[in-house]
């Protein structure tokens, strides 16, 4: 007789669902495989307190996306002040050559510019 014949004639002894490789039985006494649970009706301190995990759950999301809609705008900021920041290196550069070729008015022009993207940077900080 082979392994597996053995293992089928010990099914058809004990009567038992399942076994293992070494024939013994992987059920429990009452015929479920083991580990299965019977469910059972909650009692009051169980739900209430399954009913706070959930509301743990519900909150700790709603912060989650708080917080990833509170980054989102932060990185809109940032982008938006680099973005400014390469105006200003831009606007810098034109005031230069601007004032080496003596243009007062574009030279005065370029500072306003200027001014304008420092103060619209620091408006954003302030947010």
């Amino acid at each position: 007789m082979s392994r597996n014949d053995d293992i089928e004639e010990l099914l058809d002894v004990t009567g038992a669902v399942n076994q293992n490789a070494n024939g013994k039985s992987t059920t429990n006494t009452i015929g479920k495989p083991m580990g299965s649970k019977i469910p059972r009706p909650i009692g009051q301190k169980a739900a209430k307190r399954k009913a706070q995990e959930e509301i743990s759950v519900a909150r700790s999301q709603k912060t989650r996306t708080a917080s990833m809609v509170q980054m989102t705008a932060i990185h809109e900021r940032l982008a938006k002040s680099m973005e400014d920041n390469n105006q200003i290196d831009i606007r810098y550069k034109e005031f230069q050559m601007l004032k080496e070729i003596g243009d007062v008015e574009g030279s005065r022009k370029c500072i306003e510019e200027i001014q304008q993207l420092k103060a619209s940077i620091d408006g954003r900080a302030l947010l």
